[in-house]
């Protein structure tokens, strides 16, 4: 039984593999550092199977959610190999149009209101708080897992890692610096530890759609499906996360509209396709007369 369904996929695992088949021949047809590129992959890549063996063999984390959240860690992959790629889009940047679109909404933009607020300690307060960003692609399943409600961790992870490869299409399609290199004139900001870490590990032109109001949204709007108490929490988190984007500077307003469009599908697109593969074991399992209860189990 185990052995007919470890032979299928997750999406989780699917996704970056349609991500690479893609991103490959589209950096040898554009020119990119081809080889740059496949060294990316393959370290990153080692580095998210090494961090699962230890998490199952020494940590001894159920291996059914190690798979998930392992799955959803390859978007890491996919995000750390596309700095190359994207440097041949430099001539289409999308930053002018951005800003363009947001001070015909507001009349200004959201980076020039706030910089009367600028101070070393928001600085870091917001840098610190930009961060929180990564534990989100965990916590939240990781949570739904150990409450039994391992549905809704495969539905958050999966959610997270379509909008992330959908994300990245956006990167490639509509490249961006984001206001922190487009506008001059502004209040500096000053550095601290949380901004060179993002400045060092950060896709420098991957601001449209934003990632971060993505993620942050869909666990918020997930979050309230659980309990008040964790909607609440979540989206507390969620509108801190949007406030440092823009007051670090990383994000026009657009970018975090279709971040957080990107959310709504996503995680609908997840929760359809989790309640109907729940409903709907591989043949091979039902020939053999597995429950669905067993084709969840065996990490299908």
């Amino acid at each position: 039984m185990a052995g007919a369904s470890t032979l299928r996929l997750h999406p989780l695992e699917l996704l970056p593999l349609v991500a690479v088949a893609a991103l490959l021949p589209t950096a040898y047809l554009t020119g990119a550092p081809y080889v740059s590129i496949v060294q990316r992959l393959a370290i990153l890549g080692i580095a998210t199977l090494a961090g699962a063996i230890v998490a199952v063999r020494f940590l001894r984390v159920a291996a059914p959610l190690v798979r998930l959240l392992a799955g959803v860690s390859l978007t890491f992959v996919i995000y750390g190999a596309l700095p190359p790629l994207l440097e041949r889009r430099l001539p289409m940047l999308a930053d002018e149009a951005l800003w363009r679109i947001e001070v015909s909404f507001l009349g200004t933009t959201a980076v020039e209101v706030l910089q009367a607020t600028v101070s070393p300690e928001l600085t870091m307060f917001f840098g610190l708080i930009y961060s929180l960003h990564a534990p989100l692609f965990y916590v939240p399943a990781i949570v739904h897992w150990r409450a039994g409600r391992k549905r809704d961790a495969e539905a958050i992870l999966l959610a997270i890692s379509l909008a992330m490869h959908l994300g990245f299409i956006g990167y490639f399609l509509w490249p961006a610096y984001g206001p922190v290199s487009t506008m001059s004139g502004l209040a500096p900001l000053g550095e601290n530890v949380a901004t060179r870490t993002v400045a060092a590990y950060g896709v420098a032109m991957g601001t449209f759609p934003s990632l971060h109001a993505a993620v942050c949204g869909m666990v918020a709007i997930d979050g309230w499906r659980s309990s008040r108490r964790a909607g609440a929490i979540y989206t507390v988190i969620a509108i801190l996360i949007w406030l440092s984007t823009l007051y670090l500077r990383y994000h026009w307003v657009p970018d975090l509209i279709a971040g957080l469009l990107l959310a709504v599908l996503c995680l609908g697109m997840a929760r359809q396709w989790v309640t109907r593969d729940v409903a709907c074991p591989p043949s091979s399992m039902r020939s053999r007369g597995a429950s669905v209860e067993q084709w969840r189990e065996v990490g299908g």
